[in-house]
């Protein structure tokens, strides 16, 4: 548990922020959208929200983010 928050919105940024940073951490020049991916999913942390209303796919969001800092697709060999 990361925490209580007072808002959705509130968490989401919590759970994007941790996946941000777990991201950084793994980054290295020249690496692929899927190489980045693949080593988010084998050991990033995976943030969840419990509550009404809640819907936060880490894995989802991480993938935007890896074809946003490596530019290309995931889906990219």
């Amino acid at each position: 548990k990361c925490g209580t928050y007072e808002s959705l919105e509130e968490a989401l940024q919590v759970c994007k922020a941790t996946v941000d940073a777990c991201l950084m951490r793994a980054h290295t020049p020249g690496m692929s959208a899927r190489q980045l991916y693949e080593e988010y999913v084998a050991a990033g942390d995976d943030p969840f929200i419990v509550g009404p209303g809640a819907s936060f796919s880490a894995w989802t969001y991480a993938r935007q983010r890896c074809e946003t800092l490596c530019g290309g697709s995931v889906e990219d060999a």
